[in-house]
């Protein structure tokens, strides 16, 4: 297996996943050499830990202004 933020997502490892991100800066934003991010790559596999904690890596906050809201993205890694 490779040892790589993408293929650790999708065979559902996420101490490996949490180790990647927070101790050598992996950032699950960045796409592999397919175009695919480590979320999708958890989600085509049918694994749930390694999803839900990449969706807890990044805040989502909704502000809203004079036209409506806008969505915004706080990247955390």
């Amino acid at each position: 297996m490779k040892n790589d933020m993408y293929t650790t997502a999708a065979y559902g490892d996420v101490d490996k996943l949490k180790n990647l991100v927070e101790l050598e800066g992996a950032s699950v934003h960045k796409p592999d050499d397919l175009g695919y991010r480590a979320l999708q790559w958890a989600a085509l596999n049918n694994r749930v830990a390694p999803a839900q904690y990449i969706l807890e890596v990044v805040i989502i906050i909704i502000t809203f202004n004079y036209i409506g809201f806008t969505l915004s993205l706080i990247l955390l890694v």
